[in-house]
């Protein structure tokens, strides 16, 4: 393929992650400029509309800002029928959870890519209001992305980079730790640490881009830093508990 993937195009990219179910609060994020937004139909609290309302709302802040954020979903499950209607609905890609095995990255691209790298049935909808309008372009433009978070999936790491049509790796390091009998959540976790830097290690020497999840912008940085293309901050659901309670805990420490 000639044109770069959708990932392939953000270089050194800060995401923030969205589990509220809201497109409002969606588009309330999409003012900030981060360079993506990922809607989370796994562990988020979305319906398949709630999710088209959100990209759309996405969509549209982008353009009133004159940004180019990126729109992806994290599926609920390895299936060509929720990627495909997500991909359709204008996501520029999707981040699909327990990539554990060859055989699971190749049904990832194969239900991402139209023939001949997939078998994506071809209805794009809102997809081609987005420029792209053969097989070949929406291909090319649609992401997919496999999220790495079990010990198979560490195992066989060096068998997923070299499915071809792979755009992208994305540690989940909290069902990572678990799977690898941590404790998630941990900080500075040696045997969590040594699993990452084995899957960035073969990210780089296959040239796939490679993501992670992280809870702050501080920790964002650090983990680009260490050499990671992307990394999404914290959630909407997080960070509107934690300003809740921050305010109730002044307010109350001022009135004593």
């Amino acid at each position: 393929m000639n044109e770069k993937t959708s990932v392939e195009s953000l270089g050194k990219s800060i995401g923030y992650w969205l589990n509220s179910g809201s497109p409002l609060i969606a588009e309330a994020v999409a003012i900030q400029g981060y360079d993506y937004l990922c809607i989370d139909e796994q562990h988020g609290f979305y319906d398949f509309s709630e999710i088209r309302n959100s990209i759309v709302a996405i969509n549209a802040a982008s353009r009133i800002h004159t940004s180019s954020q990126e729109v992806y979903v994290r599926v609920g499950e390895n299936d060509p029928f929720l990627i495909g209607r997500v991909l359709d609905a204008g996501a520029d890609g999707v981040i699909v959870p327990q990539i554990s095995s060859i055989q699971d990255a190749e049904k990832l691209v194969h239900s991402v890519k139209y023939h001949p790298l997939g078998s994506r049935s071809f209805g794009p909808m809102r997809a081609r209001w987005r420029g792209n309008t053969t097989p070949g372009q929406i291909s090319s433009a649609s992401a997919a992305i496999a999220m790495i978070e079990t010990r198979a999936g560490i195992e066989n790491i060096e068998g997923i980079c070299s499915v071809e049509g792979l755009d992208g790796l994305y540690i989940g390091p909290s069902d990572l730790a678990i799977s690898l009998g941590q404790a998630p959540g941990g900080q500075d976790n040696e045997v969590l640490e040594n699993a990452i830097a084995h899957v960035r290690q073969h990210a780089a020497e296959s040239d796939i881009r490679i993501g992670i999840h992280t809870f702050s912008g501080e920790e964002a940085y650090a983990r680009l830093s260490q050499g990671f293309d992307f990394a999404s901050v914290a959630s909407d659901l997080t960070h509107i508990q934690g300003l809740a309670r921050a305010h109730l805990v002044k307010a109350k420490e001022l009135l004593r």
